[in-house]
């Protein structure tokens, strides 16, 4: 909620920030705000031969607020390389459920400004709408690849390979949860040339396992459209070993300059003697000893002064301390004495 005194609000994972100036929203006035974003290929613009999505629509709820004074929409581009040129888009505000979306050149609107950086966009708005941006002349895309395995089949491992803009990670991972993926390496970057043509993914792995189709290509077109694509692997099981080794190169062969990124991973596929050890995400645990934890002494003293109250009377921290006992003692002994020298409560208990 939002009022006069402005704000700032985010989407985790995603750089995605809205900055909201103090007399925006006008005196005596709460305003509920939020954004979202819009992975789908539906909610994105028209684009013509040459032009490509460097980002994912941003939709700003409610549609069609207005401010007395700009909000700065902050976002990541995937745009990379030199000569490119981006051109923001706004959509028809007014539009209600089950309209398309239909885009307009900010610029050439008085709805707002619009800056870029390398890797960011930065548009200053005077109303809510929903809001992308395309390039043109764009001469490399930052691309992020992400591998999930499927071990819900002790003799067939499926490997999914997510193409994805490299901001788009929250997407990917919120399907593979519904999935029951599990993630077998973390995402690694990759530069994809636009006149580089199609993108080729190729896997190999150990003697134990063999995957029936090598060697997947992703088209260039569903990169320039902002389509985050995933292809599916299917390794099966040759013989009795319950370790997956795989290596996934990507690189683009028709290109001279291609990028190449090498993917190495380990993968422990659960065997018939495992089963009784599984759980629905297939992923392993390991136990280990209690720590207990240790405060840091600036921490400690902040603890202290906040329940430091003039009149005590069993509110201070010596309290918490006997309801949070370890091991049926209080706090140890060099976390006492600390608290003791910063705390007035030793001197002022006597009189409770």
């Amino acid at each position: 909620m939002f009022d006069s005194r402005g704000g700032y609000l985010t989407i985790p994972g995603t750089s995605v920030e809205l900055f909201v100036p103090p007399g925006a929203i006008e005196m005596g006035r709460e305003q509920e705000i939020s954004i979202q974003l819009n992975y789908t290929h539906e909610s994105a613009p028209k684009l013509a031969e040459g032009e490509s999505l460097v980002s994912p629509v941003v939709t700003c709820h409610p549609h069609g607020l207005s401010f007395k004074k700009s909000v700065l929409l902050s976002f990541p581009h995937s745009a990379s390389g030199q000569g490119y040129k981006l051109k923001p888009l706004i959509s028809n505000s007014d539009r209600t459920d089950g309209q398309s979306h239909e885009f307009t050149d900010l610029s050439n609107t008085e709805d707002g400004m619009f800056l870029y950086t390398e890797g960011r966009c930065l548009m200053l708005l005077n109303h809510f709408s929903d809001y992308t941006v395309k390039g043109e002349s764009v001469f490399a895309k930052k691309l992020k690849f992400m591998i999930f395995a499927d071990l819900h089949d002790e003799e067939e491992v499926k490997i999914r390979i997510w193409c994805l803009d490299y901001y788009s990670q929250q997407e990917v991972l919120e399907t593979e949860r519904r999935l029951g993926g599990t993630e077998v390496d973390a995402p690694h970057l990759f530069t994809a040339y636009t006149a580089g043509g199609d993108v080729q993914v190729t896997v190999e792995c150990n003697n134990e396992w063999q995957p029936l189709k090598p060697v997947l290509r992703i088209q260039m077109n569903r990169i320039l459209d902002h389509q985050t694509c995933h292809q599916t692997i299917i390794i099966t099981r040759q013989k009795a070993s319950g370790r997956l080794r795989l290596t996934v190169r990507v690189t683009q062969p028709e290109h001279d300059k291609s990028d190449h990124v090498y993917i190495n991973a380990s993968v422990r596929v659960p065997q018939s003697a495992d089963a009784r050890h599984l759980n629905t995400s297939r992923c392993e645990y390991t136990s280990s000893n209690r720590v207990l934890p240790a405060l840091p002494e600036g921490l400690l003293i902040a603890i202290c002064q906040l329940m430091d109250p003039l009149e005590p009377c069993n509110r201070d921290w010596r309290l918490l301390a006997d309801k949070i006992t370890r091991d049926g003692k209080f706090l140890i002994d060099s976390d006492r004495k600390l608290l003791e020298q910063h705390s007035k409560t030793e001197v002022q208990r006597t009189h409770c």
